[in-house]
């Protein structure tokens, strides 16, 4: 007879509130962005990936609904310490070999600006949106992730998931069916993980990561092992720093298996 053992399993979202008009905004910053990106409206006063002019309206967003509700707080960046510093590591040395090679400090930079462009719309407004006016249409409050429930969390994770991965500079980079799974996986990874513990800077830092390890890597600077392991060793950190801020932010409950 096999005796029963326990898991802690994430049991709370975070605890992010927002006024309605905050969720419409979210929607139109949205579906700005997408009408940007495939008209090809990018701005590249940095070089590299650029950004789109949506930017400052994402950053009023999140300063409408508040930072500290996404993780910018002395408490919530000492809860991720661990994975930022595993992430700042990394990120060394791959932007060491990107400077060495076909980069420049300014686009470098603008790694940094186009990810924290991309979590802001796809792991923030894009969730708050999607999941916002499907909790609205079955009656809940449409700025209180823990009042949508499961139906409307689901579209939320998903939804932004499929979103971010339909955009054309990812689209771009798939040659078949089976090659978007990865990408749409970890776009959930980060969306899911947001809407638990409420924090956006760490996939802000291990999005940049992986980009700037894919540039390099594609344009010959980086070989291929170590940029396989630079993407397994910073999304196993970002794993890994998700439960331990689940378990820091007492949103994962033990059960019984």
């Amino acid at each position: 007879m096999r005796s029963a053992r326990t898991r802690l399993r994430w049991s709370e979202w975070t605890d992010l509130r927002s006024p309605t008009i905050g969720v419409l905004l979210a929607a139109a910053v949205v579906a700005t962005t997408a009408l940007a990106v495939w008209a090809g409206i990018v701005w590249r006063p940095l070089g590299g990936p650029g950004f789109t002019p949506v930017l400052p309206a994402a950053v009023l967003l999140a300063t409408f609904v508040g930072w500290n509700q996404l993780g910018l707080s002395a408490s919530d960046l000492r809860i991720w310490r661990e994975t930022l510093l595993v992430i700042a590591g990394l990120f060394a040395v791959v932007g060491g070999i990107y400077l060495a090679g076909p980069g420049s400090p300014r686009e470098l930079l603008a790694f940094g600006v186009g990810s924290l462009e991309e979590e802001l719309v796809f792991r923030f407004a894009a969730p708050l949106a999607l999941g916002g006016l499907t909790a609205w249409a079955l009656g809940r409050p449409a700025g209180d992730v823990r009042a949508w429930g499961d139906g409307p969390r689901a579209v939320a994770v998903v939804g932004a998931a499929v979103t971010f991965t339909c955009m054309p500079g990812h689209l771009a980079q798939v040659s078949g069916p089976l090659e978007i799974v990865p990408v749409l996986a970890i776009a959930m990874l980060l969306t899911d993980t947001v809407l638990r513990t409420g924090a956006l800077v760490p996939g802000i830092a291990v999005h940049a990561l992986l980009n700037v390890a894919t540039v390099a890597y594609l344009a010959g600077a980086m070989p291929n092992p170590l940029w396989a392991a630079t993407v397994v060793l910073g999304l196993g950190a970002y794993a890994w720093g998700a439960e331990r801020a689940g378990r820091r932010l007492g949103r994962m409950a033990p059960v019984t298996t």
